[in-house]
């Protein structure tokens, strides 16, 4: 016996399983629209870096050329590479080889804290 407009093998889905299958649906959008958040701000990061890195590259390469063994002491200086500022940091040192100096160079963004860790780093030698 069945009620009037009441059928028992009716198809479909009842309102607490649409609710639920939305609240599963919420979750695992709010959980993509956070991992694309994430993903776009590690981009600029390692565009940033890219620059960071290119800057340096520039630098060494321009002391190099302009001394080809430099004395020794410690440099600073400004530059810009594509749209970011930085500023460097350069220690000449010397070596137990008296022929040889190194040359360490940290780039750091313009706006970075004296103790700030440098965007990257690097190592070269000049001989004479």
């Amino acid at each position: 016996m069945s009620r009037a407009g009441y059928q028992r093998n009716a198809f479909g889905f009842s309102l607490i399983e649409v609710l639920a299958a939305l609240a599963v649906i919420a979750v695992a959008m709010t959980a993509l629209l956070a991992s694309t958040a994430r993903m776009a701000q590690r981009q600029a990061q390692l565009e940033q870096l890219s620059f960071a890195s290119w800057l340096a590259d520039t630098t060494m390469t321009e002391l190099r050329l302009r001394e080809s063994f430099p004395r020794v002491g410690k440099r600073e200086g400004q530059g810009r590479a594509g749209p970011y500022d930085f500023k460097w940091t350069l220690v000449v040192q010397a070596t137990p080889e008296p022929a040889i100096r190194r040359m360490d160079l940290h780039v750091f963004p313009a706006d970075a804290k004296a103790a700030a860790a440098p965007s990257i780093s690097l190592v070269g030698f000049a001989g004479q």
